[in-house]
């Protein structure tokens, strides 16, 4: 997921200047979802190990597939890295 500035409701402001409830309309109006996650096989425990992403290039076509165990495994190690230099 990305945020698309360009769409924003309040071109005026910041988004650090924005009220809790207009972060929220910020955030409805310009989110940008590129994958979400999609089940491997529907007759499986919905555990994350059952998940994957799929991404399609807008330019070829090209089909990539990334298990979202593996993401989030990713996204835990960057955030003990983080941890860690605190």
């Amino acid at each position: 997921m990305s945020l698309d500035s360009s769409r924003s409701p309040f071109p005026e402001k910041k988004p650090s200047e924005l009220t809790e409830e207009e972060s929220q309309q910020y955030f409805e109006a310009t989110a940008v979802h590129y994958a979400t996650p999609s089940l491997i096989d529907e007759s499986k425990t919905k555990l994350v190990s059952n998940y994957q992403y799929r991404l399609v290039c807008q330019n070829c076509g090209f089909i990539s597939y990334f298990r979202a165990a593996n993401v989030v495994y990713w996204v835990e190690d960057r955030m003990n890295v983080h941890e860690d230099e605190s």
